[in-house]
């Protein structure tokens, strides 16, 4: 919700675009180029110009006058003579060509329907192929576009194929509908299959569907797009790691998360791969559909697919991202002077615990973190030959001071087909450099734990610094430390570099059958490096004179995947079988080294030779481990409809017990697609219905390396002849029985499409059941060395019923919203101007006129009740911000309220129906007021009609910077302005009664800072907020209450406040009927409506004792205010100049605005309305 929204309402108000002879430029230059002037008129307009620098040279030197002329004028001044032109695209781009160019726009007029029915499609989008110029079809399917000859059309509309079309002057346009539902391809491991052909729990997700944002992880792209799939990250901290979990937990010790198949390659580390690259991700759920990747598949697979170049011209493409992270509850803990009121009324010694300050340690260490990613790609491909490069770039900054995240990733592919494309080679590149800086540590190593006990623990009247500028401390009985000192006396970060290679070949040896050989590496080098500082109090640091550790790492991950699949049909039958081997081999190289007892902090974890500790710390280590494997997997089909997938997988993994290392992990599944039987075939309704059943078994080998032979590691130092030497012991416990966990898991469900694709989804259950897990438990000492060990211990169990469905609006929904919100615009346009210009289709070429007032009036009243029957429920929170039919029947409301300004005839009685359709609606006032305006009012069931606030698609209500005055910074933690605020008068803040709950949203008084600071104005006097106001035109900073009724986000930019703009309500609803019956005469019942609306206010019960329209017209202005209902409300009432602080002489003329001159001069049809020149 936002400024846009209202630029939206203008621009349907304004009659005609507003063309190049109404845009001024101001020029005197000599002996300048063209190029500089182009630029300069571009400052002075919102034109950009395009040119070839091959065919346009703009080095030319000109003189050039204009005193407030026209564009095309000073355009026509600024070529002429030079040997080129100018031509328009649209309305804000400009070509510069050679004056003999053929480029002659036509005037293009069509019809676009559906290809099956012949029925008009709106809202299809018409745009010129390689510029964006483009257009909607109206309701009836015409459209209307200047399109250069020669030039091409795309036509692209939801649920139908794209079509380009040559440019023609005349063009009707049948759209086809596309199968995608069924016809879709998605990945499902070692190959493809058509949706429709699919047997096993298989979720797509494409990019139209994915979160957008700054993401640092690509799996959130998915957060809340698969059912079953649960991500979370840690909050605040970019480093953290996302936790996934497919269907439940299905492992005590090993890992839960799912596999990652990247092009193929599985195991490829995720953030390798930017979110902008990726094309597609199939999420195989059940054990049928991941049993393909045996060992590893038992707690899911996420098959991503990135994208690859394309054959057609070089295509450069760019997007990005700003924002900003924060926390946005923090822990309700003790202020400073709520914990020497706890020590006052538990007589403790306040002495000892009040350290005489006041600090928020929640706000001294958390920040509000800026965040921006970027990404530039570039693509094509040309005689079977097609590449592709991007480069992604993300900062994102921790909201614990000290800690971020920074990455880049670069990446090549390279695609080429060879003797007739019978062999294809594919090529692909990432590298991937990233820098991690961690505030603090936890167990791991890499986290803030630590400081975020502390921030909630330490004493609130401690001070952050000492008078000399050092971190305060004063450890108290808990070892509680300055949580700010933590995060800026612990030194750590990491950087990590990664190369990901991979190469393919497929060769189709013949028709039915294809080889495939995939090879990939990943090599990746990680250094980090942690300093305590020698001043900071924790153990490590001046408890050991300072402590510095560096440790280093590098890992390779090869990959050989190779697989013949045999594809053959007849008949009625498909048969695709596929074979394979893999290959798979993991080395770990570490080295660490740390030391004690620094002289000085200058060095950091750089000099770990300048520590003079007594044992320095030195290890290193190598891991490796290897899997192998056999595939096999078949399908058939017969007749399209009864379907049958099998596969099996044997794997061998070093990580188990020496006779233990193989495992076996079958799976089949059968599905029906009841559609192509002859009872469901010529269904008009129903396109797809697919039952599926299936059973398989998958295996987890997500463990550390060598927990089953015997080992031996470092144990303690020991002295000896006066040095210090390492010992040596058995490190574990041997378990040579240790296996493999298995997962055996029953899936059943239906998919079905319905209503011609406009309806699809999924219905499944499944019981997923492990045995054998993998579980250090307590074992007796002696027999054993040790008291614990890893073995396989017990049995878990998951199971549950799974909804997915997708639903796209009906044509007659969308026409009906169109029109609608259409008739809204309109409805604003005649409040506002009066007699205004109504344009319903593209076939009007003459500039329209006025229209009547009370003409509009019935054309809007007729546009809503021919469409609200076919407009979506009301409550449905999938239509939230949507024109729904409660928001008709109150814009039909407001409509007749105001029937006898718009036209002279009063409308009360269909005023109270239009309430009362409202009422039905299941509308409910909310108790709290001001919920209808919080950062959470989404979740109101009062508001009818919202402009919902957007974080990508359209930022913050700035309605706050309206509202807000010159010390945000302060009060609020926002950015400082100039604006010093709205203000109301003094009799209407006196007119709240005292106890009215909506009275706090003034600020009279003092003003304080968030600390408490008592503010002071931009001329040093207290900042004191008054109810009078001496001069309203020249008012002082302190004059005037100021009004707040948005809820304010401390601490985050107006363009980010999470709270959406209020249109419609149901209080008004309420109000709107009382009025009516109170005009009608029925006083009583109007009072109690009202009363019922004002009870919420107050503590206890205030009714009034009786209603006049001047009463309700001031209950109105209390309930409404700062919601646009004001200046109506006058006007209805009979108050408008009397409302008037200067009561002005031609104030009645001015209860409609000016029509804007810009279009008095575009349209010379129209006609000014009275008393404006």
């Amino acid at each position: 919700m936002k400024l846009s929204f209202f630029i939206v309402f203008l621009s349907c108000m304004q009659v005609a675009a507003t063309g190049y002879s109404q845009r001024r430029i101001s020029l005197d230059l000599k002996n300048t180029k063209i190029k500089r002037v182009l630029d300069r008129i571009a400052g002075q307009s919102t034109v950009h110009f395009l040119y070839s620098n091959r065919k346009v040279d703009l080095q030319q030197k000109i003189d050039v006058q204009a005193h407030g002329e026209a564009l095309d004028v000073v355009l026509n001044k600024v070529l002429d003579g030079t040997g080129f032109t100018w031509k328009e695209l649209d309305n804000e781009l400009v070509v510069i060509i050679p004056a003999n160019t053929a480029w002659d726009n036509i005037k293009v007029k069509g019809r676009i329907v559906s290809a099956d029915e012949n029925e008009p499609l709106p809202g299809v989008t018409v745009q010129v192929k390689g510029t964006s110029i483009g257009t909607l079809t109206d309701a009836d399917g015409k459209f209307s576009i200047d399109a250069p000859a020669g030039g091409q059309l795309v036509f692209r509309y939801v649920g139908y194929e794209v079509m380009e079309l040559p440019v023609k002057a005349n063009m009707d346009v049948q759209l086809k509908k596309s199968s995608s539902a069924l016809t879709e391809v998605v990945v499902i491991g070692y190959g493809v299959t058509q949706k429709k052909d699919l047997t096993g729990s298989v979720v797509s997700v494409t990019p139209k569907e994915f979160n957008k944002g700054i993401i640092s992880n690509p799996v959130q792209v998915l957060q809340g797009k698969v059912a079953g799939l649960v991500i979370s990250k840690p909050g605040g901290n970019p480093n953290g790691k996302v936790s996934i979990s497919l269907r439940g937990a299905s492992s005590l010790s090993a890992s839960s998360q799912p596999l990652f198949v990247v092009d193929g390659i599985p195991g490829i580390d995720i953030n390798a791969v930017p979110p902008d690259d990726i094309v597609s991700i199939d999420v195989l759920k059940d054990a049928s559909a991941a049993a393909i990747y045996g060992s590893r598949g038992a707690n899911g697979v996420i098959m991503v697919t990135t994208r690859r170049g394309k054959d057609g011209a070089p295509q450069v493409s760019y997007s990005g991202y700003i924002g900003i992270d924060r926390i946005s509850n923090t822990y309700d803990v003790l202020s400073a002077d709520q914990y020497r009121q706890y020590l006052k009324d538990n007589n403790l010694d306040a002495r000892a615990w009040d350290l005489g300050s006041s600090t928020d340690w929640q706000k001294a260490v958390i920040r509000t973190g800026l965040s921006h990613s970027h990404n530039i790609s570039m693509s094509g491909g040309k005689d079977n030959t097609r590449y592709s490069a991007s480069v992604n770039y993300l900062n994102n900054e921790g909201v614990v001071l000290n800690s971020g995240l920074e990455r880049i990733i670069g990446r090549i592919t390279l695609d080429q087909g060879m003797f007739n494309n019978r062999l294809r080679l594919g090529l692909s590149m990432n590298y991937v450099g990233e820098k991690n800086r961690y505030a603090g540590q936890d167990q791991d190593g890499n986290g803030d734990n630590r400081i975020w006990e502390q921030m909630i623990a330490y004493n609130p009247t401690a001070p952050v610094y000492n008078a000399d500028g050092t971190f305060y401390e004063k450890l108290d009985i808990n070892d509680n430390y300055n949580p700010v000192a933590l995060a800026n006396q612990i030194k750590h970060q990491r950087a990590m570099n990664k190369f990901i290679g991979s190469a393919k070949a497929t060769y189709d040896i013949t028709k039915h059958l294809t080889y495939d050989l995939l090879l990939g590496l990943e090599r990746a080098s990680s250094d980090r490096g942690l300093y305590y500082s020698k001043e900071s109090p924790v153990i490590e640091g001046a408890g050991s004179n300072g402590t510095a550790t560096r440790a280093s790492r590098t890992w390779d991950n090869k990959t050989l995947e190779t697989y013949f699949t045999y594809n053959q049909q007849w008949q009625k039958n498909t048969l695709k079988v596929t074979a394979g081997y893999s290959y798979q081999n993991f080395f770990t190289n570490s080295m660490s080294a740390g030391n004690t007892q620094f002289v000085s902090d200058i060095f950091s974890y750089n000099n770990l030779g300048a520590g003079q500790g007594d044992q320095p710390a030195v290890s290193s280590g190598a891991e490796e481990n290897s899997l192998v494997s056999f595939i096999g997997r078949a399908f058939y089909s017969y007749q399209d409809k009864y379907l049958l997938t099998a596969t099996v997988r044997r794997d061998g993994s070093t990580r188990f017990g020496k006779d233990r290392k193989w495992g076996t992990f079958p799976s089949a599944s059968l599905a029906w697609r009841l559609t192509q039987e002859p009872f469901l075939q010529n269904s008009s309704w129903l396109q797809d219905l697919k039952l599926r059943v299936g059973y398989g078994v998958t295996g987890n080998q997500e463990i550390s390396n060598y927990k089953s032979p015997l080992t031996y590691a470092p144990g303690g130092k020991v002295l000896d002849n006066g040095r210090w030497v390492t010992s040596y012991q058995i490190g574990q416990n041997e378990n040579p029985n240790l296996r493999w966990e298995s997962a055996a898991q029953f899936n059943a469900g239906f998919d079905f499409v319905m209503f011609k694709g406009r309806l699809n989804g999924t219905i499944e259950y499944y019981d997923k059941r492990t045995k054998d897990l993998l579980f250090n438990y307590n074992v007796p000492s002696p027999p054993y060395l040790f008291p614990s060990m890893l073995a396989n211990v017990g049995k878990i169990s998951n199971k549950g019923v799974e909804e997915s469905k997708v639903v796209l609006p009906t044509k007659d929904q969308i026409i009906a919203q169109m029109k609608v919100l259409r008739a809204f615009h309109y409805y604003l346009a005649i409040d506002a101007f009066g007699n205004i210009p109504i344009v319903t289709s593209f076939a009007q070429t003459d500039p329209p006129r006025n229209t009547p007032r009370a003409e509009a009036f019935k054309f809007v009243e007729k546009e809503i009740l021919d469409n609200i029957q076919a407009l979506p429920a009301t409550l449905d929170t999938k239509n939230y911000g949507k024109v729904t039919k409660g928001m008709a029947f109150m814009l039909l409301a407001r409509l007749y309220a105001n029937a006898q300004v718009y036209t002279g005839t009063a409308r009360w009685a269909d005023c109270i129906k239009m309430c009362d359709s409202v009422t039905r609606q299941g509308y409910q006032l909310e108790a709290d007021y001001f919920a209808n305006f919080s950062t959470h009012n989404e979740n109101s069931k009062e508001n009818i009609f919202v402009v919902p606030y957007d974080a990508i698609n359209a930022k913050g209500m700035m309605l706050h910077y309206l509202t807000l005055h010159y010390n945000n910074r302060y009060t609020y933690g926002l950015p400082s302005s100039p604006w010093n605020g709205w203000c109301t008068l003094q009799a209407f803040y006196e007119s709240f009664e005292d106890d009215d709950k909506r009275k706090t949203m003034f600020l009279e008084g003092q003003q304080y800072s968030q600390d408490g600071t008592p503010l002071k104005t931009e001329q040093g006097d207290p900042l004191i907020f008054t109810r009078t106001i001496g001069d309203l035109a020249n008012a002082k900073q302190t004059e005037g209450v100021r009004i707040v009724k948005y809820e304010i986000q401390k601490n985050t930019p107006y363009a980010d406040q999470d709270n959406d703009l209020v249109i419609f309500r149901y209080a008004d609803a309420l109000m709107l009927k009382a009025e009516c019956l109170l005009r009608m005469g029925r006083e009583g019942e109007a009072l109690a409506i009202v009363n019922n609306v004002r009870a919420r206010n107050f503590e206890s019960a205030k009714p009034l004792p009786a209603l006049t329209l001047d009463i309700l017209l001031a209950e109105r202005g209390k309930e409404f205010i700062w919601e646009g209902c004001r200046r109506q409300d006058l006007i209805r009432f009979g108050k408008w100049n009397s409302a008037w602080q200067f009561h002005p002489a031609d104030g009645e003329y001015r209860k409609l605005f000016p029509i804007p001159q810009a279009q008095l001069d575009a349209n010379p049809n129209l006609v000014q309305n009275p008393g404006y020149k």
